[in-house]
């Protein structure tokens, strides 16, 4: 039995939904909703809340500044957070 298309192509689909589907959906998001994005980021901003987070994740997981992955998972969680900033102007307006 083959793999599944996304065994197969695991990269090529978290490239997609990192670096398209998730930018284009905050885009969206800003464009439709009037409220100021920038208040969300500031009263939650990204070094106290979720810096601290990201890190404790990474090291539970035991991927270190050293792994050659390490950029492109702290890119990750920070496109994470400003998605789920994004996400809560949404249900906050």
């Amino acid at each position: 039995m083959g793999k599944s298309y996304y065994e197969r192509n695991k990269y090529k689909v978290c490239y997609r939904t990192l670096n398209i589907y998730s930018f284009s959906a905050i885009e969206r998001v800003r464009k439709t909703n009037k409220t100021d994005v920038g208040k969300y980021y500031s009263n939650y901003p990204f070094e106290t809340c979720a810096q601290r987070h990201i890190n404790f994740v990474l090291k539970s997981k035991k991927i270190f500044e050293d792994k050659p992955y390490y950029a492109d998972c702290q890119s990750a969680a920070s496109l994470a957070y400003m998605y789920s900033i994004t996400d809560a102007r949404i249900w906050n307006t």
